[in-house]
């Protein structure tokens, strides 16, 4: 298990380094944690928290079932690196039980982008000046998207 950081956030990778991990839950009931997994935490209300947490996991990993709170289940699955950088993942859930959908599009035109970021900067930079003015042209093309 390794770490990456992206747009200026670190998450924990599986062993092959493109793959990022996360905590999703897998039975009906919602995401929510024990308290033993709260206490080592040291959160109030874990029931947003954030997914992708390194110290989340590493809980979940230690404490594997015990982890879990009521009616839930917790996994850890794996989403390859790209689509974070395309901030393409979002959680699909219905009635607690989770899964995750991509936004294949999205990817693809963050990998369009970046493949051929020579003529789109030009774009961006037009377009979003006063905006963008003091961001990484990754984070530029980050905060365009999320307009979309």
């Amino acid at each position: 298990m390794g770490e990456i950081t992206i747009y200026g956030k670190t998450y924990l990778t599986a062993s092959d380094g493109d793959k990022i991990l996360m905590v999703i839950n897998k039975c009906y009931g919602g995401f929510c944690i024990s308290e033993e997994a709260e206490k080592l935490l040291k959160c109030d209300n874990a029931y947003d928290y954030d997914r992708y947490d390194k110290d989340l996991i590493r809980i979940v990993q230690k404490l594997g079932e015990k982890a879990n709170g009521r009616c839930s289940k917790l996994h850890i699955i794996e989403v390859h690196k790209d689509h974070i950088y395309a901030n393409s993942v979002k959680i699909d859930e219905y009635d607690g039980d989770e899964g995750i959908d991509i936004n294949k599009e999205r990817t693809a035109l963050y990998f369009l982008v970046m493949k051929n970021l020579n003529i789109y900067k030009a774009l961006i930079d037009k377009f979003f000046a006063e905006e963008f003015s003091q961001q990484t042209d990754e984070d530029k093309f980050y905060i365009a998207t999320k307009k979309l």
